[in-house]
């Protein structure tokens, strides 16, 4: 029997030493993303357990999950998957921030998911992100920001065959467009939004685009119209039983009634909406329930009515940490004490507003403190200052 020479020995067993030395290495590699992604799901479950009633608790498994997520080695084979969860988790702790009114967070995390789905081309992925991002420069009044974000989403939807996503998109733009005051632009994606709903068969869809008409219609003091498309909404969802749109359309005619100004009958419909978001715990809706109430019994002369409803305002979003909201709200009680001839607890708590709004940049309530302010001064014949607040705002 012929024996292998001991040179060719030695490279085999080199070889065979290099195979296993691989083959375990790419085991436990393997091993370590699996153990890597247990744990980023572990963190995501106790992030969404508690989302609701914990959300800076959220804010820090969530970020755990990011933690774990960045120190796990590269695998080109577990890289997607990664960047799946990695994406998720940055809406996460995005929409938390977006809830609580802290948009320069919230647009951080959403940007950095929408570009890890960019990466991806995941058009799926790429739509969400693009919406989301969208919302949050609607509510930070970048307008053009808004508008080339949602037109983007819609082309992603409709790619994957999503047509809610097209509904919520176009509804989206179509409230940019009323903020800006192009009635036309703004009814053609309510419209838009509308066919949808029709399409679907969902009546929740077309009670919401028929609420958002009623509202584009009062604005435009269009009352009758307004009233109309609005009752129409509010049978949609009473034959639902949508508990949430229900106390939204009964705020949207309080709002017709108090621009019209009927303030009895706008208390009236507020109350009602105000009941049922107390009823459901809903302390996204109180904020703007609470607000109305106030303005009505100002509007009345119901100053100590007033007072108390913007203060629980004021109080709840306090509590939630809320402190977008809270400048609102401080900004609100400052208008209330100028009204009321007030000067100095009105510059006390149009101070606080303005402090707080610049912690979180919060463009627009910077602008709509210093207004108020130069108002104030301008009231109080302190020309300069009211000046120099006026230009501030600019």
């Amino acid at each position: 029997m012929n024996k292998l020479p001991s040179d060719i020995k030695r490279n085999i067993y080199r070889w065979v030493i290099l195979f296993f030395t691989l083959l375990f290495s790419s085991l436990n590699l393997f091993s370590q993303h699996q153990q890597g992604l247990g744990k980023v799901r572990y963190n995501l479950s106790k992030g969404d357990k508690l989302i609701d009633l914990f959300p800076d608790s959220a804010v820090y498994y969530y970020q755990n999950g990011l933690n774990i997520i960045q120190d796990l080695k590269t695998d080109p084979s577990q890289k997607d998957i990664l960047d799946f969860y990695r994406i998720v988790l940055l809406n996460k702790i995005g929409s938390i921030f977006h809830d609580q009114s802290k948009y320069s967070l919230a647009y951080s995390y959403y940007k950095q998911a929408l570009d890890k789905s960019d990466e991806l081309k995941n058009d799926s992925l790429l739509a969400e992100s693009e919406f989301i991002l969208a919302e949050v420069q609607l509510e930070n009044g970048s307008y053009v920001d808004a508008i080339d974000l949602y037109t983007k989403a819609i082309e992603h939807f409709e790619e994957i065959g999503d047509k809610e996503g097209v509904f919520w998109s176009n509804i989206g733009i179509g409230i940019v467009y009323r903020e800006c005051g192009n009635t036309k632009l703004s009814k053609r994606h309510y419209e838009n939004a509308k066919k949808i709903g029709k399409e679907l068969n969902n009546k929740v869809l077309i009670g919401v685009c028929n609420n958002n008409l009623g509202n584009l219609y009062r604005q435009i003091g269009e009352f009758k119209t307004s009233i109309s498309y609005l009752e129409s909404a509010l049978k949609y969802f009473e034959e639902l039983g949508e508990e949430r749109y229900i106390s939204d359309v009964l705020e949207s005619i309080g709002d017709v009634y108090r621009e019209y100004g009927d303030h009895e009958k706008s208390l009236e419909y507020y109350k009602r909406s105000t009941e049922i978001a107390e009823s459901l715990g809903d302390n996204y809706r109180l904020f703007s329930r609470y607000s109305n109430l106030a303005n009505s019994f100002s509007a009345l002369d119901k100053n100590d009515e007033a007072l108390m409803y913007i203060s629980k305002a004021l109080k709840l979003a306090q509590s939630i940490g809320d402190k977008g909201r809270m400048s609102e709200f401080l900004i609100q009680i400052g208008n209330f004490y100028q009204k009321n001839n007030d000067t100095k607890n009105a510059q006390l708590n149009l101070d606080k507003a303005l402090t707080v709004s610049k912690e979180i940049g919060d463009t627009v309530s910077i602008a709509s403190a210093l207004t108020s302010l130069a108002k104030l001064h301008y009231l109080s014949k302190d020309y300069n200052r009211a000046f120099n607040y006026a230009e501030s705002a600019l």
